[in-house]
């Protein structure tokens, strides 16, 4: 469960540390300063995608302030009507934090061309620097393609490998040990064909390192928690 924890906090990031240098690596690690705390993430998309499963048991909020409805007031205008909100609360975050979402299309939607969708994301944050409380919005008009060649060729491995960590993670945070180590292990033949695609075979290969770090943690958290069977006596 703690291991599920740490890769959740660091977005699926990790090292393994020798204890004999724990002093050494735990100084490195402070070298990543913290740039902003009460760190809030929402998510606006189009009525016609939904967020996977796993997503909805987040916090789905309204507007919370006269700044987030102004914001979502820039979204391109959406012919379908309505949106889909995520929140996500990350707290203190630094240059490296990083966030993964994932969305679905709708059933009702499948085979309806929309050309493109709007996209918004609303960062809500206390800069450390000056103690303000400040919020970043980007938004986005993504054009939609149905050829998967293309699609694969422009895919971030780096990003996507993070939200595989991170998706194990949060598995693990359930205690399911088995199905988060079944999961990053799923991925693994998928990951490198794209790194082949898009020539990211080196970015592969560090995440197919981490990858196999978590996957032998988990197996081992699945092992502690079976049950010691005793023969009668």
């Amino acid at each position: 469960e703690e291991i599920g924890k740490g890769s959740d906090m660091s977005g699926g990031k990790g090292i393994m540390v020798d204890p004999s240098k724990l002093g050494s690596e735990f100084d490195s690690l402070l070298y990543e300063d913290v740039v902003a705390t009460n760190v809030v993430a929402e998510v606006l998309i189009h009525k016609a995608l939904a967020f996977r499963e796993g997503e909805e048991g987040e916090t789905v909020a309204p507007a919370p302030a006269k700044a987030a409805a102004a914001a979502a007031a820039a979204i391109p205008a959406d012919p379908h009507g309505g949106v889909s909100r995520l929140r996500r609360d990350i707290g203190p975050a630094s240059e490296g934090t990083e966030v993964t979402f994932e969305f679905k299309v709708k059933k009702e939607f499948r085979g309806i061309s929309l050309g493109a969708v709007p996209f918004q994301l609303q960062v809500h944050f206390k800069r450390v620097s000056d103690g303000l409380n400040r919020i970043r919005v980007v938004t986005k008009l993504q054009a939609i393609t149905h050829d998967r060649e293309q699609a694969e060729r422009e895919t971030h491995v780096d990003i996507l490998g993070t939200h595989v960590a991170q998706q194990s993670a949060k598995i693990a945070m359930k205690g399911d040990y088995s199905i988060a180590r079944a999961t990053a292990h799923a991925n693994k033949a998928y990951m490198k064909e794209l790194a082949t695609k898009t020539g990211a075979e080196e970015t592969y290969g560090v995440w197919k390192k981490d990858a196999v770090q978590l996957e032998d943690a988990l197996q081992d958290a699945w092992v502690s928690c079976m049950p010691t069977l005793h023969a009668p006596r």
